[in-house]
């Protein structure tokens, strides 16, 4: 009897502490979760500016305003995964390659959860596939393919592998 009440005890005990640990995680997980759409939510401040940005982005000769634009919000907000990705897009456009992709990278760093998002994973293919970077572009068009099922997501993967697969055939043949 002894030795039951005991094991049953040691059980308790530890279903105990494994239930508190849960606990503490989910919490840990549920506060950075709220730090992190606090910080998104202040952004919203700089509205008016976003806006503008948003309005040149469209006009390629406004494009160099708006990067100015946004990377002087993006020095008030460095740890906005969302204003990484559009500023890495936007100097993706005007040919900054090596300078687009450490924005897309940060983007995904800050946020992991941007990699089941479509246009950012075309972005992100499109940029690899400009600087050569085959494997990389290759991995982010399958995972268009891999996520949705929208036909323009499809088509848009499908264009990507089929621009990766002809530019590295055409650098094996020239190599």
């Amino acid at each position: 009897m002894i030795i039951n009440h005991s094991i049953i005890m040691k059980k308790n005990v530890i279903k105990n502490l494994f239930l508190v640990w849960l606990v503490s995680i989910v919490g840990c997980l549920c506060y950075v979760w709220n730090i992190a759409r606090e910080q998104e939510k202040k952004i919203w401040e700089d509205y008016d500016k976003m806006q503008i940005a948003k309005a040149k982005m469209a006009k390629s000769q406004s494009r160099k305003e708006a990067a100015k634009i946004l990377s002087e919000v993006l020095l008030k907000y460095p740890e906005s995964f969302w204003l990484h990705f559009l500023y890495g897009t936007l100097i993706m456009v005007d040919g900054d390659l090596p300078k687009a992709e450490y924005h897309l990278r940060k983007a995904r760093e800050i946020n992991i959860f941007i990699v089941f998002n479509p246009s950012y994973l075309a972005k992100a293919s499109e940029c690899y596939m400009k600087l050569h970077k085959w494997h990389e572009a290759e991995q982010y068009a399958v995972r268009i393919k891999k996520i949705t099922k929208k036909l323009e997501h499809l088509e848009t993967s499908e264009n990507l592998l089929k621009a990766i697969f002809s530019r590295r055939k055409k650098n094996l043949d020239r190599g």
